[in-house]
């Protein structure tokens, strides 16, 4: 795993929670000090809760009403050399989208879960961050995703497998 999933254990993050009682519910977190959108990397995320994933209603870790999650995952690559292109999974419900270092890698509608063939170039060797704002319209609710290198010739974009 480049990044593991929550098969292998829980993952720490950074969560920031928009219940549909909020009045912005749907608005995403407003920029940093510096002008930096939520899913860029250097992003300010010091004010977001310190927790871990994965997010299920029933483990305690997810409100017990409708919602949308934005979390924020920092890990790091160390050699890239090794790496042909990397293979996002994310399980979810219900809507979820995924950036990875501040681009729309994966837009995954409803309930379920997806794979996506990335290129390596979306990597930076050293720190990195995956984003993902899942919204949950109702019933059961969940987010977990990873990423995995892979030997396989990497796309110019992303692609849904």
């Amino acid at each position: 795993w480049v990044l593991p999933n929550g098969d292998e254990g829980p993952w720490n993050t950074r969560v920031i929670y928009a219940p549909w009682g909020h009045a912005n519910h749907d608005v995403e977190p407003a920029d940093d000090a510096n002008g930096r959108r939520w899913t860029a990397p250097g992003y300010d995320d010091s004010n977001w809760q310190q927790t871990q994933g994965p997010f299920y209603r029933n483990n305690g870790n997810w409100p017990d009403d409708d919602s949308r999650y934005y979390v924020r995952r920092k890990f790091v690559v160390s050699d890239l050399s090794d790496i042909k292109s990397i293979r996002l999974w994310v399980n979810h419900d219900d809507n979820a989208t995924v950036y990875l270092n501040g681009i729309l890698v994966a837009d995954c509608p409803h309930a379920h879960s997806c794979e996506y063939l990335l290129p390596k170039e979306l990597l930076s060797q050293g720190v990195n961050i995956i984003c993902a704002n899942v919204y949950q319209g109702g019933g059961y609710a969940y987010i977990d995703l990873g990423l995995r290198a892979s030997d396989e010739t990497g796309p110019a974009v992303a692609n849904k497998l």
